[in-house]
């Protein structure tokens, strides 16, 4: 059985997840995260329901500071041919470490502040794209 391209970006996605069950200094979190992610998709098994994909950045693992827990995983995975879609990337991003509480606390629940992308980085900033009134009236009728 092939998954289908949804099927195969899930699957990618979850694999940033598997430093969770882990912990450790970060420099080993990440060796260890860059081996299982080589293995996993080059296993012939898994190239049979995940197809042919390669590392081609990462894995990136961020801890807090005197943490041994991975709060971030990040990697990005390229096929020549995800089904429907052809040449495709991957970012994968791991979900909330349950076990971290810099993630629950640190990130999950700080939702007062906002981050001002123009200071972070001015050469990538531009200004927002304005909404037009009928298509927000249109989505807000639908809600």
């Amino acid at each position: 059985m092939s998954y289908d391209r949804f099927q195969r970006t899930f699957a990618l996605s979850s694999l940033a997840n598997w430093a969770s069950t882990r912990s450790g200094p970060q420099s080993v979190l990440q060796a260890d995260c860059q081996h299982m992610l080589t293995d996993t998709v080059s296993l012939s098994s898994n190239q049979q329901v995940i197809g042919n994909w390669q590392l081609v950045w990462g894995p990136q693992v961020w801890q807090a500071p005197d943490s041994v827990l991975s709060c971030n995983v990040m990697y990005v995975a390229h096929t020549a041919a995800m089904p429907g879609t052809g040449e495709a990337y991957v970012v994968a991003l791991s979900a909330t470490n349950s076990r971290s509480l810099y993630d629950w606390f640190g990130e999950d629940f700080d939702v007062a502040s906002s981050v001002d992308f123009a200071s972070f980085n001015p050469s990538a900033s531009s200004a927002p794209i304005a909404l037009l009134e009928s298509m927000a009236n249109t989505l807000f009728k639908r809600l």
